[in-house]
């Protein structure tokens, strides 16, 4: 797995969360036993793992992309 690059730290973190030290959330593409899935989550720099919407514990994301900008998609 390339680790080059991991989401920046979130640049305005609720008090909460000052000691993990999120990124935003982002897209993301986990390893499970059926194959690959997309979902978000988001990076906790503070403990150095992923933390993904409906998987508990440490997340096994295989890659990440920035969450699109509003009115940047198509439109259906």
């Amino acid at each position: 797995m390339n680790q080059s690059r991991l989401p920046d730290p979130k640049a305005n973190p609720h008090p909460t969360e000052v000691e993990a030290q999120p990124s935003d959330n982002v897209i993301v593409r986990v390893e499970s036993r059926e194959g690959y899935a997309m979902d978000i989550g988001r990076y906790l720099h503070g403990i150095e793992s992923w933390r993904v919407d409906g998987i508990s514990g440490d997340a096994p994301v295989v890659e990440w992309w920035p969450m699109p900008e509003p009115g940047t998609g198509t439109m259906i």
